[in-house]
């Protein structure tokens, strides 16, 4: 071209030819573009389609560039003139190498404020038109095509398919599938990210696939040297208040392996937000679907974890060292883990919940389905057919605390201790079902350390060698307003006490139909003090020893009814007094009832008369000998000072008409003052003076006068108007 032009300008006559002219500038143009990429037409969005046969100039779908490639470097080029990329179906290999001795470092490396949007047939006019299932868009890393099961021929492989690092403003990469990256290698940053490396910046990575990638090294040392993050590597350093966030919407991480942290994904001194996302069949040493450490944390909302597997703790999600972590409404089956954990491990983070969300056939040797050594809170979740080598098929607590509200345990399975929960530090379990499951010791639950309370709860059908529905061993268990029926042990059916350290309070609580093939049909009490105040225990059996209760030397009973338990049952079926309480000498009892009840042994208020319980119930018929015979004063026999519980098992007010009754119910209608079993004009003449307002911290009081006592319908030790719209609704016009 040069030498033409050159011809041109010194012929006059070619110069004045107009065909001639448009020769010259069409050099000129080629002059200019030679070496670049194709310009793209102006405008915020360039398109790319692998099978354009147009310009290739990105301008449209029918002048598309072929190459993802030209499209990012053109973006780069312009100055922030382009902000979306449009990519049609088709496999697209990265080609610009971040070392140009080595053809693995070749990535995606997308560009500050350009935006990436696959999954387009190449036709449509907006984003809202794709269809992304029916046109896969791929970037994969497999260079040469032949990449085969459980990651033979990778070695040739991209190390990371897509880089997104270092940027100001916020992206969105929405639409394609990541896979065959290979991230191996000995240095950091190398082993890390094999489908998508981010550093530094808080992308939006949304309807996107990650399938198939690898990433570690061959040489381990510290937990968080030898690489992860086989899917996705997130890492935000310096740390920010408040934290910067990566989010994840939509994805799919299925089949990534690493020999480090996080199959699928690996934030390490980062947070992300993952919301509607799915794990399925990765792998990992820690953190099979998701692992995290040295970060604000994480949150998963709304999110499926299925048969992913990690060697060592975590096999759907790990969490350690981190401030909080969020479970929001997901579900985890068929994860595993060769240590704790089988779907998550929660490891040294400040907070932890887990809310509304499923685990099932989790497996792993400790905590099949949870394992927690930080703060961690369930509610509303369920927890069936997990199990668990060691202890706590369902939530295994080594440390640190556990509160559990409205949850369900059903059907899970330890070898050891805890075939639901298995206890180290402060728990609390409230307004819990725990149903079918089973362990050596401890079916329910089994504690082994701190303070535990356990309320509001119904804990049947477990089975255990030892403490079928509970199992204390070594901690301060507080057991209040809770059933424990129809449980099946060798020793200790309902409740197994026996532990040099071991206090067990059980208050206002239901013991029925529970059987012992040994002893103890409803508790077996061995080292440390067990106290039962205002239970029932009843329906009780034991092949044995104790149909209702195996005592010892610190066991006491106050304003309790204990009454047909039966030893022998397929033979003379006893029902004296020794079937109720075996080793009754050892006990202190005080104002309660006990069949058979012979007086030898001392206390005060005690009576061996029919409780009259309501036919196939346990309430108390009006006239029981259990009405208003119990002790109201504060308790001085047991090393701690205890005033009468607030509530019964029904949740209706202690000390209805002046008296506390024996067992775990209270006769009586709420507001009743005058004791006449209705509640009238006369009764709401004392509301007055009884009102007292919601109470604070700093102001409520510990009970009310016997006067006032009725109208507390919520036993919080005032009377305020929710009490008056319980009381009301058993109001009688005269």
């Amino acid at each position: 071209p040069a030498l033409r032009i050159t011809k041109l300008w010194q012929d006059p006559a070619a110069a004045a030819d107009p065909n001639a002219l448009s020769a010259l500038l069409a050099a000129l143009c080629g002059l200019v573009s030679a070496g670049a990429p194709a310009s793209a037409a102006a405008g915020p969005v360039v398109y790319v389609a692998a099978s354009s046969t147009g310009a290739n100039d990105g301008s449209g779908w029918a002048d598309a560039y072929i190459d993802l490639q030209s499209a990012l470097d053109a973006a780069e080029q312009s100055g922030g003139a382009i902000t979306q990329i449009w990519v049609s179906a088709g496999t697209y290999k990265p080609s610009k190498r971040t070392d140009p001795k080595d053809p693995r470092s070749a990535t995606f490396n997308l560009i500050d404020g350009v935006s990436l949007y696959g999954g387009f047939a190449g036709f449509e006019s907006s984003i809202d038109e794709r269809n992304i299932e029916a046109n896969p868009t791929i970037l994969s890393g497999d260079f040469n095509g032949d990449d085969e099961p459980e990651f033979v021929n990778y070695e040739e492989n991209a190390s990371h398919v897509v880089t997104v690092a270092d940027m100001e403003e916020s992206i969105v990469c929405d639409g394609f599938t990541v896979s065959g990256g290979y991230a191996w290698g000995a240095t950091y940053g190398s082993d890390r990210g094999g489908g998508m490396y981010i550093s530094n910046t808080t992308p939006l990575i949304r309807n996107c696939t990650f399938a198939r990638n690898f990433a570690g090294r061959d040489r381990m040392s510290v937990a968080h040297a030898y690489g992860g993050g086989a899917g996705a590597y997130v890492v935000l350093l310096p740390a920010q208040d408040p934290p910067r966030i990566v989010r994840f919407v939509n994805c799919k991480f299925q089949g990534n392996v690493t020999v480090g942290i996080g199959g699928g994904v690996f934030l390490f001194a980062a947070y992300a937000d993952l919301t509607d996302c799915v794990f399925d069949g990765n792998r990992a040493m820690t953190g099979g679907g998701l692992g995290t450490e040295k970060g604000y944390g994480f949150e998963l909302h709304s999110s499926t974890f299925g048969n992913n597997n990690a060697a060592w703790d975590g096999g759907a999600v790990s969490g350690t060292y981190n401030v909080a972590a969020m479970i929001d409404k997901c579900v985890f089956g068929n994860n595993t883990a060769g240590s704790g954990g089988g779907a998550v491990f929660l490891a040294e983070t400040l907070t932890s919940v887990i809310v509304g969300s499923a685990f099932e056939q989790n497996a792993a040797e400790s905590g099949g389905a949870v394992l927690s050594y930080g703060s961690t809170s369930v509610s509303e979740t369920f927890f069936h057919n997990n199990t668990a080598i060691s202890d706590g098929a369902a939530i295994a607590v080594q440390a640190g605390t556990l509160a559990a509200n409205g949850c369900t345990f059903f059907n899970n399975s330890a070898n050891r201790f805890g075939g639901a929960l298995f206890v180290r530090g402060d728990s609390e379990l409230r307004a819990s079902f725990l149903s079918g499951n089973t362990a050596a010791n401890g079916g329910g639950i089994f504690t082994a350390g701190g303070h535990v309370r356990v309320s509001e709860s119904l804990i049947e059908a477990n089975s255990a060698f030892i403490g079928a529905g509970i199992s204390n061993q070594q901690a301060t268990v507080r057991l209040h307003r809770s059933t424990l029926r129809y449980n099946l042990g060798d020793v200790g059916a309902a409740l197994a006490h026996n532990g040099s350290e071991a206090d067990t309070e059980v208050v206002s609580c239901l013991i029925v139909d529970n059987h012992a093939s040994l002893y103890g049909g409803g508790f077996a009490a061995g080292a440390g003090p067990l106290s039962i105040i205002n239970c029932t225990i009843s329906e009780n059996t034991a092949d044995a020893l104790g149909g209702g209760l195996i005592a010892s030397a610190d066991t006491s009973l106050l304003n309790s009814i204990v009454w047909a338990n039966r030893i022998d049952p397929t033979g003379e079926a006893r029902h004296d007094e020794v079937a109720q309480i075996e080793g009754i000498e050892f006990a202190t009892i005080n104002y309660s009832l006990i069949q058979g009840w012979s007086g030898v042994f001392g206390g005060e208020g005690n009576l061996g008369l029919d409780p009259w319980f309501v036919v196939d119930d346990f309430h108390l018929e009006p006239g029981s000998p259990c009405i208003n015979t119990g002790l109201t004063e504060t308790i001085d026999w047991v090393p701690w000072d205890l005033p009468p519980p607030a509530l019964d098992l029904d949740g209706k007010p202690r000390v209805l008409c002046g008296r506390v009754d024996l067992g775990a119910y209270e006769f009586g209608l709420l507001g009743d003052v005058d004791c006449n079993f209705v509640l009238d004009l006369d009764d709401f003449a004392a509301w007055a003076g009884c009102a007292t307002g919601p109470s604070t911290a700093d102001t409520a009081v510990a009970h009310l006068d016997s006067v006032c006592t009725p109208f507390d319908a919520d036993g919080d030790g005032d009377n305020d108007l929710r009490d008056l719209a319980k009381v009301f609704t058993n109001f009688q016009m005269p």
